[in-house]
């Protein structure tokens, strides 16, 4: 075995001032073309399920076994890696390369994980099949065409929810208003026909204003509703 890196990694934006150290890499055959022990640093960024990794991220690419001598390191491995299918990912600073630190059996590795393998599967894939899109056009547009739908959908919810905001609004202002003339009119609720004149009178003034309750922006004003209100309620309260 040939030791590649040592490795030291923060825990992240939370946790910049803890570090672990010491975390040397060892590949299982010699490299070529490479000399000396290189000094990694990162930061984590997440845990990940092994099981839910893409396969081109566990074939092919560089894996390296781990080993340390201090204890801190030792301790946070054995926390944090019970399970064999939980990886630790640590994006190296700078360069943004990714490496995943998981367990197998007794032993740590460390698994380099870089999109060459991916941008071969993808050229390969695209040459077998050149025409595997639809008469509708290419991937992308598909993908365009998703997204834009799924935009317009969201527009029609949006203006739906502000739709029934307004007429939530708009029947809480009419009620009050409707049973603030009343009472100013001296007709208590016990009295026999108190709901009939109430509901004929929001009937009437929901009528009177549908088309301005079909309008997709602006409120009824008060002032207009309370016209309206009291119009009625001169008329239905003659007798």
């Amino acid at each position: 075995m040939e030791q590649v890196a040592v490795l030291k990694f923060t825990l992240g934006d939370r946790c910049e001032d803890i570090c672990i150290k010491d975390v040397q890499l060892w590949a299982s055959e010699p490299r070529q073309n490479e000399v000396g022990v290189k000094s990694l640093k990162g930061r984590f960024v997440q845990y990940v399920d092994l099981g839910k990794l893409p396969l081109w991220t566990t074939k092919h690419n560089a894996s390296w076994t781990c080993y340390t001598v201090r204890s801190s390191t030792l301790g946070y491995f054995a926390s944090k890696l019970k399970h064999n299918r939980r990886g630790i990912v640590v994006e190296l600073v700078p360069g943004g390369e990714l490496l995943v630190l998981h367990r197998r059996g007794s032993e740590v590795h460390c698994l380099r994980l870089t999109n060459e393998i991916k941008k071969q599967a993808d050229a390969q894939i695209a040459a077998l099949v050149p025409r595997a899109t639809s008469k509708e056009g290419s991937i992308d547009s598909i993908v365009q065409e998703s997204q834009r739908q799924k935009h317009v959908k969201a527009r029609a919810i949006r203006r739906s929810v502000q739709t029934s905001e307004r007429k939530i609004h708009f029947n809480e202002t009419l009620s009050k208003l409707i049973l603030g003339g009343l009472r100013l009119r001296g007709v208590p609720n016990t009295q026999v026909g108190f709901h009939k004149l109430y509901k004929m009178t929001f009937d009437a003034a929901e009528f009177a204003h549908r088309e301005e309750l079909k309008c997709k922006e602006g409120d009824i004003s008060f002032e207009t509703l309370q016209e309206t209100v009291e119009t009625l309620l001169k008329l239905f309260c003659k007798s």
